[in-house]
C-alpha cells in the first residue's frame, strides 16, 4: 500500500505502564557492546554495537518519542539479534533446534497478521487507529482510503476533533476537511469556514516555518469556493496576495487562469476576457518554462473553440463549462 512508512506512537506502552522502555532498551544495549567487547567477545559486540545503531533511529536513550516506531524500522536490527542469537546456541544441535522452534512460534502468526495488516492503506491506517485511537494521521490516513464519501467525512471529523487546537496539524486536518466538503460533498458554503480557519492557521505556521504546498493548495481551493458564491472580488484577493510572494509556486498561475475563465464563460463580459489573457501573460512572465504554463495558451485556444480538453500534465484539470449551466463543486 501507498502508506508502507506508518507509524506506531508509543502511547500504548506508556498506557501499559512501561513508558521508559525504550530507554531501558537503549541502556541495555549499551551496556551489552561495552561488556562485550571488555570480554573479548568482538563478534557479540559488533552486532550489539549494530542492534544500538540500528535502534537509535526509531527510539530515544532519553524520553520517549510518541511519533517514531514504526515497522520498517525494526528490520536492521534482525540481522544482527538473529547473528547474536547464533552465536549464543552455536555448536549445540538440540539447542539450536529449540530456538529455531521457538522462534517460529513466536514470529509467523506475527507475520501472517503483519501481512494480511499491509494488505491495503484502509487495514493498515485501521491498524494504526487500533494501536493508537487518538492518532489524528490514522483518521486523515482512513478519510483518503475510504469506500465512500460519508466515511470519509466522519473520518475527517474525528480528526477535527483529536487534533491539538492551534496546532499546524489541526490546520492541516481543517485544510482537508474544508477541500472534502467543497469537491466531494459539493457544498462551497459549508467548506468556506472551514478553509478559512485553516488558511489564516497554515499562514501562522508559514510565517513561523518555509510555506508548505498545503498553504497554496488551500488558498487556491478557497478562491473557487469564493467564485461559487458570486465573491469574485475575495478570489482575486486571495490570488493577489498569494502571488506577491515571490517563492508563489507556477500552479497557482494556472490556476488562476481557470477561474478567471470560468467567470468569463459565465458572464460573457469583455473585460472579463481579457482578464483571462491578463493572466496567462502573468503566468508566462513568472515562470516562462513550467510545462503547465507553456501548455496554457493552447488549452485556452481550445477551450474557446469548444473542445473539452485537459490541461496537458495537470490530469485533474476539468473542462470549464459554458454560460448558463452549473458549473460545479470543482469550478
Amino acid at each position: 500500500p501507498r502508506g508502507l512508512s506508518v507509524e506506531y506512537p508509543q502511547t500504548a506502552w506508556s498506557a501499559a505502564g512501561l513508558p521508559l522502555l525504550p530507554t531501558l532498551v537503549g541502556l541495555a544495549l549499551v551496556l551489552a557492546s561495552f561488556g562485550l567487547r571488555k570480554a573479548g567477545r568482538g563478534r557479540a559486540a559488533f552486532l550489539a554495537a549494530w542492534c544500538l545503531l540500528a535502534y537509535l533511529p526509531s527510539s530515544s536513550l532519553l524520553v520517549t518519542l510518541r511519533e517514531l516506531v514504526n515497522d520498517r524500522g525494526v528490520y536492521p536490527v534482525l540481522p544482527a539479534a538473529g547473528a547474536l542469537v547464533g552465536l549464543a546456541v552455536g555448536g549445540a544441535p538440540r539447542r539450536c533446534l529449540g530456538t529455531l522452534l521457538l522462534i517460529a512460534v513466536a514470529l509467523v502468526p506475527l507475520s501472517v497478521q503483519r501481512t494480511t495488516v499491509f494488505s491495503d492503506d484502509e487495514q493498515l491506517w485501521a491498524d494504526v487507529q487500533r494501536v493508537h485511537p487518538r492518532s489524528v494521521r490514522a483518521q486523515m490516513a482512513l478519510a483518503v482510503a475510504a469506500p465512500d464519501e460519508p466515511t470519509a467525512h466522519q473520518h475527517l471529523l474525528q480528526a477535527r476533533r483529536l487534533a491539538p487546537p492551534g496546532s499546524k496539524l489541526e490546520a492541516l486536518v481543517l485544510a482537508r476537511l474544508g477541500e472534502h466538503v467543497y469537491r466531494r460533498v459539493g457544498d462551497a458554503r459549508a467548506a468556506v469556514p472551514e478553509l478559512e480557519h485553516a488558511l489564516a492557521r497554515l499562514r501562522h505556521w508559514a510565517a513561523v516555518e518555509h510555506p508548505g504546498s498545503d498553504l497554496y493548495t488551500t488558498t487556491a481551493t478557497l478562491a473557487e469556493a469564493y467564485e461559487d458564491l458570486g465573491r469574485s472580488d475575495l478570489a482575486e484577493a486571495l490570488y493577489d496576495e498569494v502571488l506577491a510572494d515571490p517563492a508563489a509556486p507556477p500552479l497557482l498561475y494556472v490556476t488562476r487562469v481557470t477561474l478567471r475563465l470560468v467567470r468569463a464563460r459565465r458572464s460573457g463580459r469583455p473585460e472579463d476576457e481579457a482578464a483571462v489573457l491578463e493572466a496567462v501573460t502573468a503566468a508566462e512572465r513568472a515562470a516562462p518554462d513550467h510545462p503547465l504554463v507553456r501548455a496554457l495558451r493552447p488549452w485556452l485556444a481550445a477551450q474557446q473553440a469548444g473542445r473539452d480538453e485537459t490541461l496537458p500534465g495537470l490530469p485533474g484539470t476539468e473542462p470549464v463549462r459554458g454560460p448558463g449551466t452549473d458549473p460545479g463543486p470543482g469550478g
